[in-house]
């Protein structure tokens, strides 16, 4: 890496720490010209279902700007430190829609039918789920059509927190 920037590896340690702290300095600067700083705002909406759809918008905007970022999962497989790093990175993903889904469903919800809503969202906006979905419809239906499941998965909870208030 600091052959191909025309500095020394002295320059790389110097600056970031470790090749691990390169790459989380790569990693935030990809995040930052993608758009995903744009997540705090979409978690701060009152209504849990504009803030999925929020959150859909923005990953389908992740993921359709620069498809090497995507196929940054292919390098996964050659590099143990590099693959611990993207996946650790991923699961910040898992947890803010982890957090969406424990204030939609409240507490009338189970922690299982939780963790089930919170897996299918995960998945559904990976970049594996948004190429595959691409391949063959613009952008836009490929949000449309992920946000769809993702209220498919978010739903049932959230009836049942309507049903339990309306109950009382």
């Amino acid at each position: 890496m600091a052959k191909a920037a025309g500095v020394t590896r002295l320059t790389v340690y110097h600056q970031f720490g470790s090749r691990r702290g390169l790459l989380e300095a790569v990693f935030d600067d990809i995040a930052q010209q993608g758009g995903l700083m744009e997540i705090a705002d979409a978690m701060a909406m009152p209504d849990p279902r504009a803030a999925l759809d929020r959150l859909v918008e923005i990953f389908c905007a992740f993921w359709n700007r620069d498809r090497a970022v995507g196929r940054l999962h292919e390098a996964m497989a050659t590099d143990p430190e590099f693959a611990l790093a993207l996946l650790e990175r991923n699961e910040r993903r898992r947890k803010t829609f982890t957090a969406l889904v424990k204030r939609a469903a409240g507490k009338s919800a189970s922690a299982r039918a939780q963790q089930d809503a919170v897996d299918m969202i995960f998945a559904l906006t990976s970049f594996a789920m948004f190429a595959m979905l691409s391949r063959d419809r613009p952008v836009d239906q490929v949000c449309a059509l992920l946000k769809s499941a993702c209220h498919s998965a978010l739903d049932p909870l959230v009836a049942g927190t309507h049903s339990a208030a309306k109950r009382r």
